[in-house]
C-alpha cells in the first residue's frame, strides 16, 4: 500500500535532450541551460528518470562501432555531469528502444534482439564503470512498456529483453 512506503521526495522526468543539434537549432543555449540548472538545485529532486537512445551512441546494429563525442552523446553526459555533480540518482531507460516499428528508426528487428541487451549493457558500462557515473542506479528497459511493446512484440519480448540485460550486467 501506498501508505506503508516512506517517502522519497520528488523525481522529476530530465531528457537529455538540451545539447542535441534540434534543440540548439531550436533557440536553446547556455543562458537557457543555467536557468534550467537554477531550477533544477531549487527543485532537489530524489531522483531524476533520464530517457536515452542507445541510437544516439550507435547507428551500427553488431555494435562495432560507437559515437561517444557527436552531439547527442555530449549532451546526455552533459547532463549527466550535472546530475553527478549533485549526487542526484538516476533511473535511465531506453526512449522507444532500438527497435521501433518505424521503417529507419530500428537498429534491430526485434524488440527482444541478443544484440540490444548487449548494446545496453556495454552503454551502462561505459557510462557507469567507465565514465564513473555513479549515480545511475537503476535501468529500465522501455520507457512506456505497455504501449511501445503492444507496438512491437508484446510482453514476451519486454520480459525476454529484461532478463538478457539483467544477464550481461
Amino acid at each position: 500500500r501506498p501508505s506503508d512506503l516512506p517517502w522519497q521526495g520528488f523525481g522529476v522526468e530530465w531528457d537529455p535532450t538540451w545539447w542535441q543539434t534540434a534543440s540548439r537549432d531550436s533557440g536553446y543555449d547556455s543562458a537557457g541551460w543555467r536557468l534550467t540548472l537554477a531550477r533544477l538545485d531549487s527543485l532537489g529532486p530524489t531522483p531524476v528518470r533520464m530517457m536515452l537512445h542507445l541510437k544516439w551512441f550507435t547507428q551500427d546494429p553488431t555494435l562495432k562501432t560507437w559515437t561517444w563525442n557527436g552531439p547527442n552523446a555530449r549532451s546526455v553526459l552533459a547532463h549527466l555531469d550535472e546530475l553527478k555533480a549533485r549526487d542526484i540518482p538516476v533511473l535511465v531507460c531506453e526512449w522507444g528502444w532500438a527497435a521501433r516499428p518505424k521503417a529507419g528508426e530500428q537498429l534491430f528487428s526485434r524488440a527482444d534482439d541478443t544484440l540490444q541487451a548487449v548494446g545496453i549493457a556495454r552503454l551502462l558500462r561505459e557510462l557507469v564503470v567507465d565514465r564513473g557515473y555513479s549515480n545511475i542506479r537503476w535501468y529500465s528497459v522501455g520507457n512506456e512498456p505497455e504501449s511501445e511493446m503492444r507496438a512491437t512484440a508484446g510482453d514476451i519480448a519486454w520480459t525476454r529483453l529484461t532478463e538478457s540485460v539483467y544477464e550481461r550486467l
